[in-house]
């Protein structure tokens, strides 16, 4: 009896490795790619912050916008973004 469950179990041992070393093939160069576009992502978003921070910059030098406070004669709206 030990030794059919001994068996059994190495042929689920087999198996299982068979399907690692297929998904490694397989799913891993994907994996890659996502971790590559992440990281562009991140690069991208980065220039997006800066591009609002210099935005808001402009419209506080030429328009008088303040981001924290709006007063009554103020035409222009606004909210300021600014992610964590």
């Amino acid at each position: 009896m030990l030794r059919t469950q001994k068996k059994d179990l190495e042929i689920r041992v087999a198996a299982s490795k068979e399907w690692a070393t297929r998904y490694d093939l397989e799913v891993g160069p994907f994996a890659q790619k996502y971790n590559d576009m992440t990281k562009d992502i991140g690069v991208i978003y980065a220039k997006a912050k800066e591009g609002h921070s210099r935005g808001i910059g402009l419209l506080e030098s030429e328009f008088g916008y303040h981001p924290a406070f709006k007063r009554p004669m103020d035409t222009f709206t606004s909210t300021a973004f600014r992610p964590k």
